[in-house]
């Protein structure tokens, strides 16, 4: 029956400190190694999945632009401001699906009356038709009014007003 190694390694002496005492099991001995083989393995893992050009998916996609071909980095929310007050979710979504994949579309809706508040935030599957519809649409007459369209900023972190 084994009880210990015959000669530990040195980088394991100084990791579990375990000199020459006896007492230590062969399991603890183990578990000790399982333990740093799994966090060498998953940075490594984390390593090579947060570099844009390895990941799995960006393999498979075709290349248009470096900016596409970035998986984080590919989609592009879009805000739409002096909208027309009567306009519907639809008709925001039709607008810009002129210029490409429309991911998502929300029309900011007033509470009380139940009509729009004059602008909505769309998402663009990718940079190219993003910048491309924000650069058409911004300062376009649309139903007599001048669209302003730029890319939407991060929401900041605060209080909420209610």
């Amino acid at each position: 029956m084994l009880t210990q190694w015959p000669k530990r390694p040195l980088i394991l002496r100084k990791v579990f400190h375990l000199g020459k005492n006896k007492n230590k099991s062969l399991l603890f001995q183990l578990i000790g190694i399982i333990l740093i083989w799994l966090i060498i393995v998953n940075q490594i893992k984390q390593s090579i999945t947060r570099h844009p050009f390895c990941s799995f998916p960006a393999v498979l996609m075709p290349i248009k632009t470096l900016a596409d071909h970035n998986p984080w980095r590919s989609r592009v929310k879009l805000f739409i401001g002096n909208l027309p007050y009567d306009i519907t979710e639809p008709e925001v979504l039709e607008l810009f699906s002129t210029y490409g994949e429309v991911v998502n579309a929300s029309l900011v809706i007033d509470h009380f009356s139940g009509r729009s508040k004059g602008f909505a935030f769309v998402e663009m599957a990718t940079r190219s038709e993003g910048h491309r519809a924000m650069e058409t649409l911004n300062k376009k007459e649309y139903r007599h009014r001048q669209l302003v369209c730029n890319e939407a900023k991060p929401q900041k972190k605060g209080k909420r007003r209610r």
